[in-house]
């Protein structure tokens, strides 16, 4: 999905998608994990200084903080956050 929406997508659905994603990388299951990384990341090219904003609000929530930590460097070393 993330693959195909243009740079700019919705100002209340983009923050709101990747929300409900970000619940699931508390999953116990690791391939679970590694799946929705995976799909975060390719969230964070689209709007990425909301994907931060976003992250940084998971960050003290989760059950795996280093994952959302491993997210936000992501953002930070491939993505212009404007």
């Amino acid at each position: 999905m993330f693959d195909l929406l243009p740079e700019y997508w919705s100002s209340s659905l983009y923050p709101y998608s990747i929300k409900a994603i970000f619940i699931h990388l508390d999953d116990p299951n690791q391939a679970i994990q590694t799946a929705i990384t995976n799909v975060l990341k390719k969230a964070a090219r689209i709007q990425t200084k909301q994907f931060v904003e976003v992250a940084e609000e998971c960050y003290s929530k989760h059950a795996h903080p280093i994952l959302v930590k491993n997210l936000l460097d992501f953002a930070a070393e491939n993505f212009a956050i404007n």
